[in-house]
């Protein structure tokens, strides 16, 4: 359709199968198997992808337990540890996280990676209705929405190489009509992040409809 990019990670992930991709308590992506993600995006559109070595890997804790124990039901998975790695931002660059689409200032931060969280909310600090990155040294009128649920949140850390302006939305926790958004912004590329079971479900599709007024 026009401009519109399918990636389909498929293959990608099949020749980094022996790497740490995905945590065994927990039902996200490392941040490794997000930067693999974020690599085939930029080649998609054009972008050089920032080597991975470039990138300070700072482990947070090598006792991480996830989630996967609220939906397994299983306590043995409370026994599978998991080492948290964080790749930090190279570049300067502000956080802050609104409550809404008026944007009424729920916290400010010097960054989006928090490295005294110890679990997959050190991204962004969680899932949140609607935040903004703005990296200085970049081109301000650079600008990048995204559209996401949980699994985007270790994602959008690697988009600070390339943009001036980051407009995070997680579309369950807001209320929101992105067409006078993407306008007034001056949005050049909107990225779109769902897993296979939140894309499927009727529930995460009327959260991308209600984004467009329908």
């Amino acid at each position: 359709y026009g401009d519109v990019n399918y990636i389909n990670l498929r293959s990608t992930f099949e020749k980094h199968k022996g790497e740490y991709l995905f945590f065994k308590s927990d039902f996200h992506w490392t941040q490794l198997g997000a930067y693999y993600t974020y690599c085939e995006y930029a080649k998609s559109i054009g972008l050089t992808p920032t080597p991975l070595s470039e990138f300070e890997d700072r482990v947070l804790t090598t006792t991480f337990i996830g989630l996967t124990n609220i939906y397994a039901q299983d306590e043995r998975v409370n026994t599978f540890y998991d080492t948290l790695h964080a790749y930090m931002p190279r570049k300067e660059h502000t956080y802050t996280i609104y409550y809404d689409a008026e944007k009424n200032i729920k916290g400010q931060y010097d960054t989006c990676v928090h490295t005294y969280i110890e679990t997959y909310s050190c991204f962004l600090i969680g899932d949140q209705p609607y935040s903004e990155i703005i990296v200085p040294e970049n081109d301000p009128n650079k600008v990048v929405l995204v559209i996401k649920e949980s699994s985007g949140n270790a994602f959008v850390p690697f988009l600070i190489e390339h943009y001036g302006k980051i407009i995070v939305i997680d579309p369950r926790h807001i209320d929101i009509d992105i067409r006078p958004l993407v306008k007034n912004e001056g949005v050049d590329d909107i990225i779109l992040f769902a897993t296979a079971s939140t894309s499927n479900g009727d529930a995460y599709c009327n959260y991308y409809l209600k984004l467009i007024g329908q």
